[in-house]
């Protein structure tokens, strides 16, 4: 190989990239985060957000006045309850992101949501690094381009609720130094790679399906590279496994518990599992499931009937990718690294796509997405690609499509997001989301003579995280059987209930049947900003 001329050319354009790569994330991040501003107050704070801030906040300010949901757990730490789990195939990953901003500052919504925010972002920077070594600077700003406008990763990574951000930061983090020891082969990438695929794995379970997608990718496209590797450097495979075990943690033990218990028990599959993970599928491509989610309220059941003002066209755009990737594949020669990644990325997304239907109560966005951001970057490989194609006559028509369809994408994607954060400022939100228990919240927050009674799902983790002073209890979980007259009447109680449409236990329903026979409850209806009921408070006066 013939000496370079000037041997300071590429750490120089390497330098001049990495800085252009940073000046976009950050933009990038300006713009998430300005966004995201408005959203502190509206939607209301969903049950399932709140749980994992919740547990951070019990820690931070050493006061716990209630429990949390079954199935969670805790670590006696400087005499407080450090979060360890959510449920049991659920870490408190999410939780340990929080805690610091809870530590310096005082918890609330706003604060929750930017720190959703600000950690998706780095995810969202280890996948530009990632596919900047991988590809090149101009595939990593189009893939990153497309995440950030996609309304599906946008609003999922503020509005988490299935503890979607630890695992988008720790996969694409992941990728990013499996990488860097592949190439480099030190031992501290292999160990980074391995505890951030680990902490992926503890934050929840169903990661599972990220790591065997990937895994079995890499072997279909680098067989040979890979064995190579193993066979020439066996010793960077200890320090992989030991940071795999350090961020996995005891998820590794509760997982092979839980899959004998599976097996065990021979747990049934839901037959409507697949037409749920369809929907969440399709309304995840076409950008309508968060309007859809905002629109019902939360009853997903109801969102598949509603026919949203928004779509992309992502889901056409990657089909069309995928054919394009495949006839790459086939026309490169068979030992080339360009055909080698292309079968990487289509294996990763069909097996990614296949592992979500064939997971077990994986029906929502936050499953599906699972298969982010192997979709977002096909597109982006193929689209480039085709860009450096092309040439002679034909040149400028192509590159001119190429353009025009990337930019239709990326508008019609911004699009959704405006209409759907209009759609949020204009209700704060309905149903589980609505704004109204957050309103009430306000109102007996520093009660401390009052008992907080959730009959029904919905309730308990948003006022555990959004109250200070009063008791708070959760007895529905047990109380399908129980007649509602057996309980206390006591003046200090206040009984918490959904009206049917969102209620998840009939015991609500019951209840307020006899409430409203009783002339000593005093019902009380709470209401959205469209003036429809979405719980209702029930307290008893004085004999």
């Amino acid at each position: 190989m013939a000496p370079n001329p000037n041997p300071t050319a590429a750490p120089v354009a390497c330098r001049r990239e990495l800085r252009i790569l940073l000046a976009v994330w950050l933009a990038l991040a300006v713009a998430w985060l300005w966004l995201g501003s408005t959203n502190t107050a509206a939607p209301g704070y969903n049950y399932d957000e709140a749980i994992y801030a919740g547990m951070a906040k019990d820690f931070t300010t050493g006061e716990v006045h209630g429990h949390h949901m079954p199935g969670n757990g805790t670590a006696n730490l400087w005499n407080r309850p450090f979060p360890v789990w959510i449920q049991p195939y659920l870490g408190a990953v999410k939780s340990w992101q929080l805690i610091p901003l809870f530590t310096f500052a005082e918890p609330s919504v706003a604060l929750a949501r930017m720190s959703n925010l600000a950690w998706a972002l780095v995810g969202l920077l280890f996948f530009m690094l990632w596919v900047w070594k991988l590809f090149g600077l101009t595939e990593a700003i189009a893939g990153a381009l497309l995440l950030a406008t996609d309304p599906a990763v946008y609003f999922v990574s503020l509005l988490d609720w299935g503890s979607f951000v630890p695992s988008f930061a720790c996969r694409c983090a992941g990728f990013f130094f499996v990488l860097l020891a592949w190439r480099g082969q030190k031992i501290r990438y292999a160990f980074l790679a391995g505890a951030a695929l680990g902490l992926g794995f503890f934050n929840k379970v169903d990661f599972v399906v990220v790591l065997l997608a990937a895994t079995v990718a890499v072997a279909c496209a680098f067989a040979k590279p890979m064995l190579n590797f193993l066979r020439t450097r066996p010793k960077l495979l200890l320090p992989a496994a030991l940071g795999f075990l350090i961020g996995a943690g005891p998820m590794t033990v509760m997982s092979l518990r839980m899959f004998r218990f599976t097996v065990a028990n021979n747990a049934p599959v839901n037959p409507g599992e697949f037409s749920e993970k369809l929907h969440a599928l399709t309304a995840m491509y076409d950008g309508s499931y968060f309007y859809r989610l905002m629109d019902a309220g939360g009853l997903f059941d109801k969102m598949q009937q509603l026919a949203p003002p928004v779509w992309t066209p992502l889901g056409v755009v990657l089909i069309a990718a995928i054919a394009v990737l495949v006839w790459q594949t086939v026309r490169l020669s068979g030992g080339s690294d360009a055909r080698r990644v292309r079968i990487f990325l289509l294996a990763a997304l069909v097996l990614a796509t296949l592992g979500v239907f064939l997971l077990p109560r994986a029906i929502r966005i936050y499953h599906a997405i699972l298969a982010a951001p192997f979709a977002h970057l096909i597109i982006a490989v193929a689209g480039v690609s085709l860009w450096r194609k092309f040439s002679g006559a034909g040149k400028k028509f192509a590159r001119g499509a190429v353009i025009l369809v990337f930019a239709a994408l990326v508008a019609t994607q911004l699009l959704a997001v405006g209409k759907t954060e209009k759609l949020i400022y204009v209700t704060h939100g309905r149903g589980w989301w609505s704004a109204a228990q957050d309103e009430f919240a306000a109102t007996v927050k520093n009660r401390a003579d009052l008992t907080l009674v959730s009959l029904d799902w919905g309730f308990h983790e948003s006022l555990l995280f959004l109250t200070d002073k009063p008791t708070l209890v959760e007895p529905f979980w047990k109380l399908t059987g129980t007649d509602p007259a057996k309980l206390p009447e006591d003046t200090n109680l206040v009984y918490l209930v959904h009206p049917p449409e969102y209620s998840l236990s009939p015991f609500g329903a019951t209840f307020l049947d006899f409430a409203r026979t009783n002339s000593r409850a005093k019902i009380m209806d709470w209401r959205d900003h469209e003036g429809k009921i979405v719980f209702y408070t029930v307290q008893f006066t004085a004999p």
